[in-house]
């Protein structure tokens, strides 16, 4: 047997869970990805490891920190200062940072 009170503040207890604690509500991606039904018990696994708006460093070592996971690919081939180049002189592959240095040389 309830109290009326007692329902409504049972009823504002489960809408404050269901909002704002439980682990099992619907959260957006706080870096912005399209990411859907991403319960909040998942978030931080899904920054850290899946999303592709993450911030990640470089492979290649060129310390960029904003290159985006989604984008990764493209700054190794297009981007990355430590990215592999052909010499269209002489066909020596070299590190893009050091080509000009090495064309002026030739």
């Amino acid at each position: 047997f309830f109290f009326e009170s007692e329902i409504v503040d049972y009823t504002e207890d489960i809408e404050h869970h269901e909002n704002n604690v439980c682990v099992k509500r619907i959260v957006p991606c706080t870096y912005g990805c399209d990411t859907q039904n991403l319960w909040a018990e998942e978030l931080e696994d899904h920054q850290k490891r899946l999303c592709p708006n993450r911030i990640i460093t470089c492979p290649l070592g060129c310390k960029d920190s904003t290159v985006k996971a989604q984008d990764l690919e493209r700054h190794k081939e297009n981007d990355c200062i430590r990215r592999k180049v052909c010499c269209h002189l002489c066909g020596e592959e070299l590190i893009f940072k050091f080509k000009k240095l090495h064309d002026n040389n030739k």
